[in-house]
Order: C-alpha cells, then structure tokens, then sequence
C-alpha cells in the first residue's frame, strides 16, 4: 500500500489490537497496550504529533501479526526481526517480507530487500511470546 493508505494500517492495526488485547496486554503490559491503541487513533489527515507515531518495537508484533508478515526494522540502534506471535505460517514461498529503515531520529521508510539478503536477529520477546502454533514461522529461515 501506499504512503497515502496509512489510516487503513492503522485501523488494521487497532482492530487487532482490540481482538487480541488479552494477549498484548499479557506481553506489554495494560498501559502500553492502552498506549499504543492510544497512538494508532488518529482522525485528522495532515501530520501527527509524536505522541501519534509508531512504537517501536511492540507495534512491529501487532504488524506482524495483523499483515501475516516477516517484519524487519532497520535501525542505527539495532536491527530486528519479527515473526508473527500467533498463528501457522504459509509455506516459505508464499512468506511475506516486510522491513522498515528508521531515518532522521523520527520516521519510518520501506524498504525493498534483495532475495538472499541477511536477516536481523528474531526480536528478542518471540521466542517466549509466542504461541505454540506460531513456532514453525522461524522455520524457513534458520533451517
């Protein structure tokens, strides 16, 4: 999707959210959970203010999960990679990949990766996280 689609990712997002925030509230805490529903509601389509951006990295779970993505952040701080927390995986060749790059301290940009490209380290909460049908997500890549 485009830059100009980004109030349906956040609707996208905040509908999971709602479904599952038993479980995020479990993994985040109540007020982070209540913090990022709080910053995924926007209602105006000019700029947001930092209280309205993304967080990183619990957002990236719910994207994850949300878009049944292999989701990537890029950062100068660290590089991670986020499997879904819930849910079986399609086969390898239908995964989809996804990954971000953190620019100038305050935006998120895609990026298009080449095949065979390295992988960040999983993000550090999956592996305990996660649901036990989820756990075959990291298959693929460290086979």
């Amino acid at each position: 999707m485009g830059e100009d689609k980004w109030p349906i990712v956040r609707q996208t997002l905040i509908q999971e959210l709602d479904t599952e925030f038993g479980m995020y509230s479990s993994i985040f805490g109540i007020a982070e959970a209540n913090e990022i529903r709080y910053a995924l509601q926007v209602t105006s389509g000019g700029p947001v203010g930092e209280d309205k951006r993304m967080i990183f990295p619990n957002m990236a779970y719910i994207i994850s999960i949300a878009y049944k993505v292999v989701f990537m952040t890029l950062a100068v701080s660290g590089c991670n990679t986020f499997f879904p927390l819930r849910g079986s995986h399609n086969p390898p060749a239908l995964h989809k990949r996804m990954a971000v790059a953190f620019v100038n301290k305050n935006h998120f940009i895609g990026v298009v990766l080449r095949d065979g490209h390295p992988m960040p380290l999983t993000a550090h909460m999956w592996p305990y996280k996660r649901r036990d049908e989820a756990k075959t997500w990291v298959d693929p890549y460290f086979a």
